[in-house]
């Protein structure tokens, strides 16, 4: 039994080894998207009386964890002359169920509940998407941008970093073919700090890392509030306020992330969030998405 024992624990470790050299290179890819965090004043220059008047939240499919509830949401920006700017596009509703059910055997939880793709959901609104971003290219951030691009007669502007167009891992790959093979027209953009364009005024960007090689964060003000989109920097609110790192099985294997730059990125979202005229946003999370004082999408009549 003893030598079971110990043959059943070298098979382990040698797996592990074998793990890491083959992960080795996504994990030193992301760690070389880390980036300074600044200070809270680099979102001075995103209020202007042109910017957003309205932000609005798309839950396209939900799942009901054992603490909390997981949604694919997709944040919708609107100017006053009616221009929209999409960030995130969800996925269809088979993506959804089947992503799901991944989830289910990883974490417990529910079946989940598909509630339309972005492009049902939009209806005839998605002639008013002129820009779209993403906060990174895992799948269930842009399997969407499919079937919105086949609802649509426009072709959006998509505004990225460089890296996030061009710094891939096995967990990104199909993410960024879908969109490079969208009707999407990039936009790219290769320099440090707070992003903005002519065409979204009043909405910034800037490459954060962390998670993926490509996580963009992207920030506006809505009149006071300033409200900041963080993307899978935590799966919850929570992680967050209690500093709690995501299970080393996650970060080291299933994802490849920059665990000492996500400790950072907690810290300094939780001193944003802590301010008054700060917003922090959960891509994932359902409850802190409900409350955060942004509008749900409910179409127009």
């Amino acid at each position: 039994m003893q030598k079971l024992i110990v043959g059943v624990t070298g098979l382990f470790l040698a797996l592990l080894i074998v793990l890491s050299v083959l992960l080795w290179p996504a994990h030193k890819q992301v760690r070389a998207a880390a980036v300074e965090v600044p200070g809270v004043s680099v979102f001075d220059s995103l209020k202007t009386p042109e910017g957003p008047v309205r932000i609005y939240y798309v839950n396209t499919s939900d799942q009901k964890l054992p603490d909390s509830v997981l949604t694919h949401s997709v944040f919708i920006f609107e100017w006053a002359d009616g221009r929209q700017f999409m960030l995130d596009a969800g996925m269809t509703e088979a993506r959804a169920i089947e992503f799901g059910e991944n989830i289910e055997l990883a974490l417990g939880g529910d079946r989940a509940q598909p509630h339309g793709n972005i492009a049902s959901v939009l209806g005839r609104d998605i002639e008013r998407v002129s820009g779209v971003g993403f906060t990174h290219l895992h799948i269930d951030h842009t399997e969407g941008v499919g079937i919105f691009c086949e609802n649509t007669s426009s072709e959006p502007m998509l505004l990225q970093t460089s890296r996030q167009a061009t710094a891939h891992n096995f967990n990104t790959t199909e993410g960024a073919s879908i969109v490079n093979s969208s009707c999407l027209k990039g936009q790219v953009v290769d320099r440090p700090g707070i992003v903005t364009s002519d065409v979204f005024p009043g909405l910034g960007f800037m490459g954060i890392g962390g998670h993926t090689p490509g996580s963009t964060l992207f920030a506006a003000w809505l009149g006071d509030q300033l409200y900041v989109f963080s993307g899978d920097i935590t799966n919850s609110k929570a992680e967050i306020i209690e500093d709690k790192p995501k299970q080393l099985v996650y970060s080291y294997l299933l994802v490849p992330e920059d665990t000492e730059q996500a400790a950072r990125l907690r810290q300094w979202l939780r001193e944003l969030d802590a301010m008054d005229q700060v917003t922090v946003v959960v891509s994932h999370d359902l409850g802190d998405i409900e409350n955060s004082g942004l509008a749900e999408w409910t179409g127009r009549p």
